[in-house]
């Protein structure tokens, strides 16, 4: 083996080495053992079906050939279900796979997949949707999964809108949600839609006045947020212009 490396100026290192390979016989006494787990076939379809669980991968989801394990382990936390450990997070996924859950429950559309992290707090949610006993969601990765209920409403938060916003720009809220994720929002003044940025790290919506809000005079805004559950907030703020 012959190894070459060049810096930007032409200035040059190399390395030679040998290397010598086992022969067959040799090979084939090396000590080896099968990985846990179930083969899945990089070019055809996985699945994985176990109490209150079924898992799909798609054919050509896995960039290889991976074993893949499960687990399931007692409810935690809020959790309505007990935790199913699938596969290795480190394992990536090309296409999501379907996961559903086992879940009774009369709230089947408060109810949300979410994925763990180690420790047990939840790293992110999937949604899904409940019909006949099993909540379904695409996920994009292995991990620990489990079901929770989200029946808390956003919480808006007043940044900068005060009664007297003459001269000013524009006006900033806050809006947050506890578990499944903000899903939509509205904005109003004086019943009439207004254009409201959202920005997801910060978690803002930010008005910017415009020819269609500009106008002077006493004004009445009004904001709904409803989380990807159902759950909805208001706020209704009056200011003058």
């Amino acid at each position: 083996m012959r190894v070459v490396a060049t810096d930007a100026n032409g200035n040059k290192s190399e390395l030679q080495f040998k290397l010598e390979g086992a022969t067959l016989e040799e090979a084939a006494r090396w000590p080896s053992a099968t990985p846990p787990g179930s083969l899945f076939r990089y070019d055809a379809p996985n699945r994985i079906e176990e109490e209150g669980l079924r898992f799909s991968l798609p054919a050509n989801s896995l960039y290889d050939d991976a074993y893949v394990t499960y687990q399931r382990k007692p409810a935690i936390g809020r959790a309505l279900t007990p935790v199913h450990v699938i596969g290795d997070p480190g394992i990536p996924l090309h296409t999501a796979a379907e996961l559903a859950i086992a879940l009774q429950t009369t709230k089947g559309s408060k109810a949300t997949i979410v994925r763990l992290d180690p420790d047990g707090t939840v790293a992110s949610t999937m949604g899904g949707k409940y019909a006949d006993g099993w909540i379904t969601a695409p996920v994009k990765a292995f991990g620990n999964y489990t079901v929770m209920l989200d029946t808390v409403p956003p919480v808006i938060t007043n940044v900068d809108l005060r009664a007297d916003v003459r001269g000013r720009k524009g006006f900033t809220l806050k809006i947050a949600d506890n578990l499944s994720g903000i899903g939509t929002w509205r904005g109003m003044l004086d019943g009439e839609w207004i254009l409201m940025e959202y920005d997801p790290k910060s978690k803002t919506l930010v008005h910017t006045f415009d020819k269609h809000t500009k106008a002077p005079g006493k004004r009445e805004f009004k904001l709904v947020v409803t989380d990807d559950r159902g759950n909805s907030s208001s706020f209704t703020f009056a200011f003058t212009r």
